[in-house]
């Protein structure tokens, strides 16, 4: 990476080049390098701010993937052509044989992340298409003033990624619509196991919470005790979760909800902010590649139902029909315009040396990639959008 002392050299010579003076002339030094690249820069009409920011991100870009060559390179290449002949042309001479000795840092890719995601990591491709479940949870929670609990049945396929689902709403999302009357405090998630199997429903919940989430204080036997100690463990807003499959529901059927919405309304009072949320995943069929003649052997050791879809079927009506005012819209697999969207809105975070309209296009066409109705599942899909179009870590 540039050092100040270049830096501050080259911004002082670009300031000579006659054309720097306007913007189109500016533009004209960027001349061969990428369209993506260009566009990926924050240009202004001021020049000296304009010139500063060219070289700052072009500094970070190092080499460019397919060529090797360094953009900051060929702006000052640029620069050198149109002062040919002039005194400053050999200034710039100095200063392109100093950059051609810099060596280039890919770890500085990074720093085209701006403060607003730069610190998301590991959610910011689960931010694909998920606004129409943060919006049902907004509204539910600009509709409970004050808010004493809220409680949601999240649900969608198996690789729909619910629990990254979560983890936006703490880090991204929560932030956003934080009530005003509401303490600007971080969202604690506290999980539990589902108890398929439990003698005494509460009690196994309370012995998991303990354990998991408030073991520094001490035991009660009596669960209540242990759920205010929970709600005590954090000042501000309390998300509380559990996972649910098909399977559950093929045996337990609606009896679910119903032990849920107890659960729920056994919990003890807090001051602050509590959400309640009951994760429901749809299970696959499995897909094999078996012949005719195995299916007796398929059907005598399956595990698990000969299909999941009635059942999926069964809890999606259940959903629509008995708990429409608690349910949040389904979480779905995700269409190529919602990728294109979140492209834009994370612009800064996307690698410069490739071409959106080109590599999002291939990923929904990759052989291999699972890819229904137009959309990819949301784990196959953040896998995609990791190696392929966001700025590495």
């Amino acid at each position: 990476m540039l050092n100040s002392e270049l830096q501050q050299k080259l911004v002082e010579t670009l300031h000579k080049v006659p054309s720097s003076g306007d913007m189109q002339g500016r533009t004209a030094l960027l001349a061969g390098l990428p369209h993506n690249i260009v566009n990926s820069l924050d240009r202004s009409d001021n020049a000296n701010t304009d010139i500063n920011n060219i070289i700052s991100k072009l500094d970070l870009l190092g080499c460019m993937k397919d060529t090797g060559q360094k953009p900051l390179i060929i702006m000052a290449e640029n620069a050198r052509i149109q002062v040919e002949g002039m005194e400053i042309e050999a200034e710039l001479t100095e200063i392109i044989r100093s950059l051609e000795k810099l060596p280039d840092k890919k770890e500085a890719r990074t720093g085209f992340k701006t403060k607003r995601f730069n610190k998301l990591g590991d959610i910011l491709p689960y931010l694909v298409d998920r606004k129409r479940q943060i919006s049902a949870i907004k509204t539910k929670l600009s509709g409970n003033k004050p808010l004493n609990r809220l409680i949601c049945l999240i649900h969608g396929d198996e690789g729909q990624c619910h629990d990254k689902f979560l983890e936006c709403l703490k880090q991204y999302y929560w932030t956003k619509f934080q009530r005003p009357d509401s303490e600007q405090a971080d969202l604690k998630l506290i999980d539990f196991e589902w108890p398929r199997y439990a003698e005494d429903f509460k009690e196994d919940i309370a012995i998991q919470l303990w354990e998991k989430h408030v073991r520094q204080t001490p035991y009660h036997d009596d669960a209540n005790k242990i759920f205010q100690a929970v709600n005590a463990s954090h000042k501000g807003p309390i998300l509380i979760y559990t996972f649910i499959y098909t399977d559950d529901w093929q045996r337990d059927g609606q009896e679910i909800i119903t032990r849920f919405l107890q659960f729920c309304k056994d919990w003890p009072k807090r001051a602050g902010d509590l959400l309640m949320c009951l994760m429901i995943t749809y299970m696959k069929d499995t897909k094999t590649a078996h012949s005719e003649g195995f299916r007796f052997l398929k059907r005598l050791f399956r595990r698990g139902p000969a299909s999941y879809q009635p059942f999926n079927k069964n809890i999606r009506k259940t959903l629509a029909s008995q708990h429409a005012g608690i349910a949040i819209p389904e979480l779905l697999s995700v269409k190529k315009s919602d990728v294109y969207e979140w492209s834009r809105e994370v612009k800064s975070c996307i690698r410069p040396d490739i071409s959106v309209e080109e590599v999002i296009p291939e990923i929904y066409e990759s052989p291999g990639i699972e890819n229904a109705d137009g959309r990819i599942p949301m784990s196959v899909l953040a896998r995609q959008l990791r190696e392929k179009v966001i700025i590495p870590e």
